[in-house]
């Protein structure tokens, strides 16, 4: 198996430009025939604290998320509702598990 980890700087609340630079690292990947492409912690939102508003927030079956995943496999870091550090994993096209850690705001 080869994975390829997808090494980013995600802008805070950019959300849409971050997954738009995630999908060009995941295609890259892929062409050099990773099977797993993984990216960084919040790689969707960017690195998040309690003061950033609860809105970044998204869902691990986001479009936006599956389109990173490019109907591969990837695992990409976001937060999701109501304010989780969490990480989906996407293969062949489908949503195949959501990992849930700790609240954001724990992590000051």
């Amino acid at each position: 198996m080869q994975v390829a980890l997808a090494q980013m700087s995600s802008q805070v609340g950019a959300v849409d430009a971050n997954l738009a630079r995630a999908a060009e690292l995941g295609a890259q990947a892929r062409g050099g025939d990773a099977d797993l492409v993984v990216f960084p912690e919040l790689a969707a939102t960017g690195y998040c604290t309690a003061s950033i508003q609860p809105h970044l927030a998204t869902s691990g079956e986001d479009e936006r998320l599956a389109r990173v995943a490019g109907g591969g496999s990837a695992v990409i870091g976001f937060v999701d509702a109501p304010w989780y550090n969490a990480a989906a994993w996407w293969q062949n096209g489908r949503l195949n598990h959501i990992l849930v850690s700790m609240p954001v705001a724990a992590r000051r």
